[in-house]
């Protein structure tokens, strides 16, 4: 059994597919690899920065403050030095070890112990933060070993760099996704479930979703979210439903809950090099429930989705309309691409066989950098 030491931002009682290093605890194990996990800070701790990050106003912001310029920072260089006295095979950390897209100095500092060791330290690369951030990126693939990403294209880009880099997608656990039977069903709800940053892909949608409710008054569209979009038009209403509280001890990973009142899932996603190197969990859990799923042309999701078998992808306006009507209208085909879609991801994104293919990849890498 191999070990490695895991640098994650949320504690261990992260119970969703989001926190990728505590989706693989008792399963990874089976292949012959298990991790240690060092979280960014204490569950005490932790959870005075989420209070901190949830308030306004002068006093939370000079606390988050000192969190970022010396606890976390003091914190991180601790767990560092504990884990290079240890015997560890190699060393995974998050997109940055710090997480606030700081100058990656600790990532150096960390680069040369394992260099120093001759262990690999792995860099879990969950989307393009190189577009947006290219300085910083460039400092910490310098200072690892590999990389991990989670998107074909996202691994061309790094390896283009001349660096070592491997595939490993956003894998989520079938069973804490339950199958509903949504044939009787008769008042469709259109869903879309994702963050604000979100929110310019689901604006793009206004004119074709203001036609099809138009057309189909039965239905309505549901928007899961930290808080509710603006659309131009008026005419467009929806239901909000705030995002519940992460429970680790729920049947259901995170967001799981409030999409089970969906019957259609939209997927929506902006053209851009930073979206194209996007894993979309999302879309994952959209297919894990058995839901038929309308997405965007690009990127990860024409990867994901075969058209007309486990999804539609929607490249105009007309495509979505298309595609929306389509699937109100037949209901034996929006439950054939539900179950197609869970089918899928069962066999090929579930977290047993990402788990395999993610410990297969850690051994050889280690095996590589030690000949």
């Amino acid at each position: 059994m191999k070990k490695f030491a895991y640098f994650t931002i949320e504690g261990k009682e992260a119970a969703t597919s989001y926190h990728q290093a505590y989706i693989y605890r008792g399963v990874i194990e089976e292949y012959g690899v298990a991790f240690d996990y060092f979280p960014i800070l204490p569950r005490m701790l932790w959870r005075c920065w989420q209070n901190a990050v949830r308030n306004r106003g002068v006093a939370p912001r000079l606390f988050r403050g000192i969190f970022k310029a010396f606890i976390i920072p003091v914190w991180r260089i601790l767990q560092i030095l504990c884990a290079s006295l240890r015997k560890f095979d190699g060393y995974i950390v998050g997109s940055c070890l710090s997480q606030f897209h700081s100058f990656p100095w600790l990532e150096v500092f960390f680069g040369r112990i394992a260099r120093f060791q001759r262990k690999p330290l792995f860099l879990y690369l969950p989307d393009a933060m190189h577009v947006p951030f290219p300085t910083q990126c460039n400092l910490r693939f310098r200072s690892v070993s590999h990389v991990i990403a989670v998107t074909p294209w996202l691994v061309k880009e790094v390896q283009g760099r001349g660096l070592r880099c491997f595939l490993s997608r956003v894998a989520i656990d079938i069973r804490r996704y339950p199958v509903i039977d949504r044939s009787e069903r008769q008042n469709l709800v259109i869903g879309f479930s994702g963050g604000p940053n979100n929110f310019e892909a689901l604006l793009s949608l206004e004119t074709p979703l203001i036609e099809v409710l138009r057309r189909y008054p039965q239905c309505r569209l549901q928007i899961v979210s930290g808080f509710a979009p603006r659309f131009k038009s008026a005419s467009l209403s929806f239901d909000f439903k705030p995002w519940l509280h992460d429970d680790p001890f729920s049947r259901f990973e995170l967001g799981v809950e409030e999409m089970l009142e969906f019957d259609i899932a939209l997927a929506p996603l902006q053209h851009s090099d930073y979206a194209r190197g996007k894993d979309s969990a999302k879309l994952r859990q959209y297919m894990a429930l058995g839901l038929p799923v309308v997405a965007s042309d690009f990127g990860v999701n024409a990867d994901v989705i075969k058209q007309g078998i486990t999804g539609l992808l929607a490249k105009w306006e007309s495509d979505w309309v298309e595609s929306l009507v389509r699937l109100i209208d037949d209901v034996e085909f929006r439950v054939r691409l539900g179950q197609s879609a869970r089918e899928h991801v069962a066999r090929e994104l579930d977290v047993h066989p990402q788990a395999k293919l993610l410990a297969e990849n850690l051994l050889k890498s280690a095996r590589e950098l030690k000949t």
